[in-house]
């Protein structure tokens, strides 16, 4: 079946500065990190000078309503805030509060849980589906791309043995099918079932590395680093020191009873002992660089550059 989400958001997408609507509501079941960093690319690309990434982290509501207000010239401004599902719930009623009553002159972008209730005619909202079968997965692939028949019967074996994929392992598929030359089935038979690193490994790769275990950290990497690709371990990496910030900075404003309500794939020891060890500031300079890595290997430069990124943030070198 094809999805309805994605040829409604096409249609949208394509006439963001005509919509009537100003607040892009995106609503998940489970949020995928990879398809809202892809979704900021796109739009970058799509509109280079009128896109800006926002962060709330550091803006109270009067200077978040300041900027919102603004334009240049005229020129409406898309604003992708990225950080807003991860806020705890009384600063979300108070934004939805805020844009309830927003009429521009900018586009906003937001994400929440599947859970939010929110209506409005001020908000067009879009629940992003946390898995696709191949039908939607070629549709997920010409929003992002192009050409889907490169690859094709390699990537519909995929799915002859599991029906649906995650939105998220189906994303990181496309990385590679939009990069290996045609007919590659040796590598998407043999490979892409490696996708999907046991939970337990991920815990641990975090656990040792939030906790600065050097050595048994570089042991696991080095087990792991070749099974899967970059992209996956930018993803992941990026989702890890993200969740981490908001919980250091959570921590230190509302105490460490309410981090933990809203913590998100964290390991335990982090939250109940080493967050202690780190400031925002050092952490949200760690996800800035992870971008700048991510931006490199996607132009074939820097190809050993998250081993220098970890060695930065484990001898604090940020």
């Amino acid at each position: 079946m094809s999805s309805k989400f994605l040829s409604q958001f096409t249609k949208a997408f394509n006439d963001l500065p005509n919509l009537s609507k100003n607040i892009i509501l995106l609503k998940f079941e489970s949020y995928s990190s990879i398809f809202v960093s892809k979704l900021f690319s796109k739009l970058k690309f799509h509109l280079p000078n009128q896109v800006i990434l926002l962060s709330l982290a550091n803006l109270d509501l009067s200077q978040l309503s300041l900027k919102l207000q603004t334009s240049f010239l005229g020129q409406e401004f898309i604003y992708f805030i990225k950080d807003f599902y991860d806020l705890e719930v009384n600063l979300k009623n108070e934004l939805y509060n805020y844009f309830l009553n927003y009429d521009g002159p900018n586009k906003i972008f937001i994400f929440d849980t599947i859970e939010s209730n929110i209506v409005s005619d001020k908000f067009l909202i879009f629940e992003v589906p946390s898995s696709i079968d191949v039908e939607v997965y070629s549709e997920f692939y010409d929003f992002f791309y192009s050409n889907y028949s490169r690859n094709k019967l390699a990537v519909k074996r995929l799915f002859d043995s599991s029906k649906t994929l995650s939105l998220d392992l189906s994303l990181t598929i496309m990385n590679y099918q939009v990069i290996l030359p045609n007919k590659s089935e040796i590598f998407f038979d043999n490979w892409l079932t490696k996708l999907r690193p046991t939970e337990k490994s991920l815990f641990m790769f975090s656990q040792y590395f939030f906790d600065k275990q050097n050595k048994n950290f570089f042991e696991l990497w080095l087990k792991y680093k070749l099974e899967y690709p970059y992209e996956f371990w930018i993803a992941f990496w990026s989702d890890q020191i993200w969740q981490a910030a908001l919980f250091v900075l959570r921590a230190n404003k509302l105490g460490i009873f309410n981090a933990k309500k809203y913590a998100s794939k964290l390991p335990f020891s982090f939250m109940n002992k080493s967050w202690s060890a780190y400031d925002y500031e050092f952490l949200c300079k760690a996800y800035q660089n992870l971008y700048k890595i991510d931006f490199d290997i996607k132009n074939g430069l820097g190809h050993n550059a998250l081993e220098l990124w970890f060695y930065k943030f484990l001898f604090n070198k940020f």
